[in-house]
């Protein structure tokens, strides 16, 4: 890579703008909003043909967001998420050469140390013509599960794609975000700030984050890809093989 301008000519793309409904989604989810964002992101992938999520299972509390496959295998380490097929992912995947149409992770690479060998293996079992899709935090706080390494930038992602043999130019890396504010306060909401801060976190995120539906045009900057990606609590990492 050449240079910021010619990297993020590329994979980078604009976050989904914020808008009422979604502003409505956010505000009642249960979740954290660095969760809320991730499964919102989720539900809008079609999975096409035959589906491998890794890191996934039928006890995932995900599982029933996941649409469109018309067959879905998954594969997992913890016997408790009920994985179709019970294998370390941090080792190569039990599946032969392009055996899947679509290859999908949530919140799994970065509790793997070597995730350039995890993407090579997804891309792998990856038929020509399907879509890999890596959902992974960024601006998120340490969570073991046993083990978490790593939190890359939009940059990193596209790095990592490239060391696992993946095009650039077949390469697509959303911000996961609602606004810098509404980061700050993602970040501060996992943190232990005592009851109080329990009791009226509820009316503290809906304030949060009315603020850019409030400031309209002001607040364009979230239609910029490059001032999204450096407040994202998470990203879309998307590949589509030839």
């Amino acid at each position: 890579m050449s240079g910021t301008g010619d990297y993020f000519s590329g994979p980078l793309v604009a976050p989904a703008p914020p808008s009422a409904a979604r502003y409505e989604r956010l505000v009642s989810s249960p979740h954290s909003l660095s969760r809320e964002l991730i499964y919102e992101k989720l539900e809008s992938i079609e999975l096409r043909g035959r589906t491998l999520d890794i890191g996934g299972g039928r006890a995932a509390d995900y599982a029933d967001r996941l649409h469109g496959a018309s067959e879905l295998v998954s594969v997992n380490l913890a016997a408790e998420m009920e994985p179709t097929t019970l294998s370390d992912v941090r080792e190569p995947l039990p599946f032969a050469d392009e055996s899947f149409d679509t290859v999908i992770s949530l919140n799994t690479l970065e509790h793997l140390p070597d995730d350039v060998m995890a993407a090579r293996e997804a891309w792998r079992v990856l038929r020509p013509g399907g879509e890999l899709h890596l959902l992974v935090p960024f601006l998120f706080r340490d969570h073991p599960s046993p083990d978490d390494y790593h939190r890359h930038t939009a940059q990193g992602w596209s790095h990592v794609l490239s060391e696992a043999g993946i095009d650039v130019g077949d390469q697509r890396i959303e911000p996961l975000c609602w606004d810098p504010l509404a980061t700050a306060f993602a970040i501060a909401d996992v943190a232990p700030l005592g009851k109080l801060w329990w009791r009226c976190r509820g009316v503290m995120r809906r304030l949060v984050l009315k603020r850019p539906l409030l400031l309209g045009r002001i607040g364009r900057w979230n239609h910029d890809p490059i001032s999204a990606a450096q407040h994202a609590l998470g990203f879309a990492v998307t590949a589509s093989k030839r």
